[in-house]
């Protein structure tokens, strides 16, 4: 009895996963292992979070959208409305090409280009693989929602970005600026 209890708890630690699993970067597409290190790193900290990442002469192109926090308020996926809880926030930011940001569970990061005519071009995504229990269902949705998105629309508040599969809303965060804090 023991040893089978041994043997049961051998197999469950294997079965946790290895460390490239734990570690590793999800992409839609083969990479090199040069590529996937720099995803990686480009996955883990939003733009607006990594001083380096923006240049400090960065004159936004799209300054109704670049340079924020955007926080998820409510999805539609397959015609169904769904509102966002109060915990673990979906959030992007999107600065110097790219939108990345936070998806309940994971970091991710992919290149973009957005259009004037409310159009936009999401890359590949690459994504951290941690798993947390009971917030996989809406990371699954929101990634897919953010990779089939082709359309966008902004206010100073709120931002929707709509594709083939739904849409994702968005509401900017508020910090008062320094002389306004007053």
């Amino acid at each position: 009895m023991r040893t089978l209890l041994m043997m049961l708890l051998a197999v469950s630690l294997l079965a946790c996963g290895s460390d490239a699993a734990q570690e590793g970067v999800e992409t839609d597409s083969s990479q090199s292992a040069g590529a996937g290190q720099a995803a990686e790193a480009d996955a883990t900290a939003s733009p607006v979070e990594r001083a380096e990442a923006v240049p400090k002469d960065y004159k936004p192109a799209f300054p109704k959208i670049e340079l924020k926090k955007w926080y998820l308020t409510e999805y539609v996926f397959d015609g169904r409305s769904v509102k966002v809880g109060k915990e673990d926030i979906p959030m992007i930011t999107i600065a110097n090409g790219k939108v990345s940001g936070y998806s309940g569970c994971n970091k991710f990061s992919a290149d973009l280009s957005l259009q004037d005519d409310g159009t936009l071009d999401i890359g590949e995504v690459a994504a951290t693989k941690m798993l947390c229990q009971g917030k996989m269902t809406q990371e699954t949705r929101f990634l897919d929602l953010l990779k089939s998105a082709n359309a966008y629309s902004v206010n100073k508040v709120f931002l929707e970005i709509t594709g083939a599969q739904g849409q994702l809303s968005f509401r900017a965060e508020y910090k008062p600026q320094p002389d306004e804090a007053q």
